[in-house]
């Protein structure tokens, strides 16, 4: 055997390689009666998010609007089918002025509009969501619907759009060319 070739059998090499950045751990599992595959990020999932709303929130626009006050309700709301929509029809009709400083704009349906490709989604004031109040509102600031589900002792996620309690976990659904989801 060559000398050469001892040595560096005998040597350790050490290469530091650069820890790849916003690495994430995926768990994924096959519904046979969906066709599909579901898959979650599971490194979010474990991660100490936590809403703060009203905190120092930075919001969703491009830049920092964290002086604007309107954390994830800066777009309005989209539905994901005529179920969610429904559902938030039924607590729409329950919310009163002390909860919901855009009550008379609302009123009769006016919460809603239709996008370009006709979906629906709630309609913007002021840059939000219908349903967000302002800092200054003596009802309280923030979603309408979590300020009336808090007063009647339920669930806020009962009330708001599906979207609305999900952000930000997100649901992609895509279409693999074979069919499968």
């Amino acid at each position: 055997m060559p000398r050469d070739f001892q040595q560096s059998a005998q040597s350790t090499i050490v290469a530091q390689v650069p820890k790849p950045k916003n690495i994430h751990e995926w768990l994924s599992f096959d519904d046979d009666d969906r066709d599909q595959t579901w898959m979650f990020d599971e490194t979010f999932m474990r991660s100490n998010y936590k809403c703060i709303y009203g905190e120092g929130c930075k919001g969703v626009l491009d830049d920092d609007a964290t002086h604007l006050q309107q954390g994830c309700c800066s777009y309005g709301a989209h539905f994901l089918d005529k179920k969610d929509l429904a559902n938030v029809r039924k607590f729409v009709a329950r919310l009163k002025p002390q909860h919901w400083q855009n009550f008379n704009k609302g009123r009769n349906g006016n919460w809603l509009m239709k996008e370009r490709d006709g979906s629906d989604k709630t309609r913007r004031v002021n840059g939000a969501c219908i349903f967000h109040n302002e800092p200054d509102f003596e009802g309280g600031m923030g979603c309408a619907f979590h300020i009336a589900a808090l007063e009647a002792g339920e669930r806020p996620m009962d009330w708001k759009p599906d979207v609305c309690w999900q952000v930000p976990i997100r649901l992609d659904e895509l279409d693999e060319d074979d069919g499968h989801r």
